[in-house]
């Protein structure tokens, strides 16, 4: 099997790069609520199943740690990385292990590479 060529990996990257041109505002408006709960000391919980885990544990250990600048650790906590066995299993369970530890206004990140499935919605879903 060929490996692809560096133009088709190019124009595969600008088209990822143009789809999310279509979403910016949304996209600046969950930075913009994750940044103010953060700023208001409240905790950021992130999950997510498989490479989604992988980049919710990231997200959660560049919040918390340093890299460039001098400064204090924000409050998050990835919920795959919390205790073993977190991803890929217990489906609809989610919402009921996110719980413990948090309160409102606290803030649950769940990331995503597709669609999903209807157990991930509901298991995100905000509970008034």
């Amino acid at each position: 099997m060929p490996s692809p060529s560096f133009q088709s990996q190019l124009d595969a990257g600008l088209a990822v790069l143009q789809s999310l041109a279509g979403q910016a505002q949304q996209i600046e408006r969950i930075a913009a609520t994750v940044r103010d709960a953060l700023l208001a000391g409240h905790m950021l919980f992130t999950c997510g199943n498989g490479g989604s885990a992988t980049d919710a544990q990231h997200l959660a250990e560049e919040l918390i740690g340093r890299y460039r600048a001098n400064r204090r650790a924000l409050p998050a906590i990835a919920l795959t990385a919390a205790r073993p066995g977190r991803s890929g299993a217990g489906g609809g369970q989610r919402r009921h292990r996110a719980h413990p530890g948090g309160a409102p206004p606290d803030l649950a990140l769940h990331l995503r590479a597709g669609r999903g499935s209807r157990a991930e919605d509901r298991a995100t879903r905000t509970e008034d």
